[in-house]
């Protein structure tokens, strides 16, 4: 009887053991019949389970290879291209141009006069940020609801103008013309957020770091005017000449150019966006979206130019003479001005040069001036739309 229940136990632990290494006794049992479908059944585990052992092929390419090439072009398929296209609409607070009118002048009735002076400011609607822009961009795909990427885009920062026109009458008026130039590179590190899925479209939030590189920011412009002041009945006195009870006249005209160039320092700000992406076929997507950029922006130095012509002519009028003294001055001047934070600002150096008379009776004069300034932040603002092509690997 003893000898019988081991012979069992013996049995029963050999049948375990066998069913660690085989998968017969897990489908079936001894004495039992197999169906056809049984047998496929044992026959695809065993398959399988072959398949899934390492096994190491001709030339030592074993199956772990292929599987880690495998996973690199799954990294390679996440990776994806985007190109670029938008518009600055509006700039609110972006640091923009400015047109300014500011002279005097006299009325007169024959009899008295009357000192008049205006001055009249205007700015342009446009500013930093403004107009088209174009780029390109590379993202990874991180999940199904996170994006980062890095989108690299051009500003051409042309068409920032103003002009300003004061007229009181032929002999008294001002007009100014002034522009703004600012090409500009952005660089923007951001994560895309998914915040509404479908199939063949997504809609999504965007944060990122909106990095300016540091271009030259160009200003220029033109103005001329002119004042005209009349005193009658009054006592002149010219090259110890009296000249009592005439109309003395002053007409001043002046017409001049100016360009200031701002090297700037690297700008750091924040870009937002709200957007659509939309499946086009397989590989491409194309996306619009709404954006809002914020930098700020500060300048190091600049150099400054400007070239003035002026008139002043004197006019001296009686029941019996008429008498004209002109004056008239070409004035060139430059300028170079570092910003700084704190210390002392003012002028480090100057340098004037009267060159004389020329042909036409004008007086050269050249002055260079150079000094120092607080360090001031400039922004640049901008809210727009975005289109473009995603291109996935």
């Amino acid at each position: 009887m003893f000898k019988s229940n081991a012979i069992k136990i013996i049995l029963l632990v050999s049948t375990s053991l066998l069913c660690l290494t085989n998968a017969w006794c897990q489908l079936t049992y001894p004495g039992q019949k197999l169906s056809e479908a049984r047998k496929s059944e044992i026959l695809t585990y065993h398959h399988n389970k072959s398949v899934m052992k390492p096994a190491v092929r001709p030339g030592g390419f074993s199956i772990h290879a292929a599987t880690a090439g495998k996973s690199e072009n799954k990294v390679w398929q996440k990776l994806f291209l985007k190109l670029i296209g938008g518009y600055g609409l509006v700039t609110p607070g972006s640091y923009t141009v400015s047109s300014k009118n500011q002279f005097a002048w006299t009325e007169s009735d024959g009899n008295s006069f009357t000192n008049l002076d205006t001055l009249v400011k205007t700015q342009a609607r446009k500013g930093l940020g403004y107009g088209l822009q174009g780029g390109l961009g590379l993202g990874y795909i991180q999940n199904d609801f996170l994006n980062f990427g890095l989108d690299i885009v051009y500003v051409p920062g042309k068409g920032v103008k103003n002009s300003l026109r004061t007229f009181v009458r032929n002999s008294v008026y001002e007009e100014a013309s002034d522009e703004l130039e600012y090409a500009l590179v952005t660089l923007t590190p951001h994560a895309i957020f998914k915040a509404l899925a479908k199939p063949k479209y997504f809609l999504y939030n965007k944060l990122g770091v909106l990095l300016t590189v540091p271009f030259t920011l160009k200003t220029k412009g033109n103005s001329r005017s002119s004042e005209l002041s009349e005193f009658p009945h009054s006592f002149v006195f010219i090259d110890n000449v009296y000249y009592p009870d005439v109309l003395f006249s002053i007409l001043g005209e002046e017409a001049s150019t100016y360009s200031t160039d701002y090297k700037m320092s690297l700008g750091v700000g924040v870009n937002i966006a709200f957007g659509i992406n939309f499946r086009v076929n397989n590989k491409t997507r194309a996306f619009a979206e709404i954006f809002g950029n914020y930098s700020a922006l500060t300048p190091s130095s600049f150099i400054s130019s400007s070239y003035t012509i002026s008139q002043s002519l004197s006019i001296i009028d009686s029941t019996n003479f008429h008498l004209e003294m002109a004056s008239k001055t070409i004035a060139n001047t430059s300028g170079h001005t570092t910003y700084k934070r704190g210390g002392v600002v003012g002028i480090t150096g100057s340098q004037y040069e009267d060159l004389g008379i020329d042909a036409e009776g004008y007086r050269q004069i050249r002055a260079t001036v150079r000094g120092t300034a607080q360090k001031y932040v400039i922004n640049m603002s901008t809210l727009g739309i975005n289109v473009g092509l995603v291109y996935r690997f």
